[in-house]
């Protein structure tokens, strides 16, 4: 299981995405910039089963009409494979209700319609992805440490700022924490 860097040890969550919903997330600042998610382009559906072998993801967002492999033939390999089964599948389609029908019936777990909204597609996947919200926003906090070889390092350094009384301690490890990896 591959892990996060960083402060905590979660386990990373990895997200394998057709290309050219990629180039629009990629412009949106959002949960999926956070650390501990991976984000994993692919060219095609087709592209997209192998990156799912190679890495095992927990989100998939691809496309029903792809020239590679449909939709639903993506869904039936994944789902009726024991390794493969337990990612959450996110179907892009069009607004008929052809398709609609389509995406129901091959055990996608959603879909979303084109043209894409850069909100919805976010919500989809976080929702999927079962993330906690956030729940501080990170700032930037000046740190002074005294080091074991007697020097003060000093600087700004980004923590969680927090606003319950019970964050307080552990806010005050984690800025510690970064100021002295950083020192090395």
């Amino acid at each position: 299981m591959e892990k996060r860097p960083g402060l905590l040890n979660f386990p990373m969550k990895k997200v394998v995405i057709v290309d050219e919903l990629r180039q629009l997330v990629d412009k949106e600042r959002s949960f999926l910039n956070r650390s501990g998610i991976r984000i994993m382009g692919a060219a095609s559906n087709k592209d997209i089963l192998q990156q799912h072998r190679a890495h095992k993801a927990d989100l998939i967002v691809a496309m029903l009409r792809d020239k590679s492999m449909s939709g639903e033939k993506l869904c039936a390999t994944i789902r009726d494979d024991e390794e493969l089964r337990t990612v959450s599948i996110l179907l892009v389609c069009s607004s008929s209700e052809a398709d609609h029908e389509l995406c129901l019936g091959c055990r996608a777990n959603a879909f979303i319609t084109m043209p894409v909204s850069p909100a919805v597609l976010l919500q989809e996947a976080h929702h999927l992805l079962h993330i906690a919200p956030r729940e501080a926003l990170r700032t930037e906090i000046d740190v002074m440490l005294r080091l074991s070889s007697g020097r003060l390092k000093s600087g700004p350094r980004s923590v969680a700022k927090t606003e319950s009384s019970s964050s307080g301690r552990s806010r005050a490890v984690r800025a510690t924490r970064i100021a002295s990896i950083s020192s090395r």
